[in-house]
């Protein structure tokens, strides 16, 4: 068995980056990186990390890897929404406690 590289949050941009380089994976959306992600895991890495922060990393990063993508563009202000929907409504319950 191979040895497990292990991917934190402090590591999973460049990372995954440097293994798409190495690997030389053409990243064209969302899917690709979910791929990506696939491929890593059985290569044996190791993500330490949410589950959500990993969707939301493969997101952006498909976007950087390929900018002209509207629908990449899309996925990230979409996220970029949900977390300042999320954000508001944690703001509205503090109100209610006052």
């Amino acid at each position: 068995m191979s040895e497990i590289v292990v991917v934190t949050l402090d590591n999973i941009h460049k990372t995954v980056c440097d293994y798409v380089k190495e690997k030389e994976i053409k990243v064209e959306n969302y899917d690709s990186m979910v791929d990506v992600y696939i491929k890593m895991v059985k290569d044996g890495y190791g993500f330490v990390v949410d589950r959500e922060i990993v969707k939301t990393v493969l997101i952006d990063l498909a976007y950087k890897l390929c900018p002209n993508d509207e629908f990449n563009r899309a996925l990230v202000m979409h996220t970029l929404n949900i977390m300042e929907d999320d954000s508001d409504s944690d703001d509205d319950e503090d109100d209610k406690e006052i």
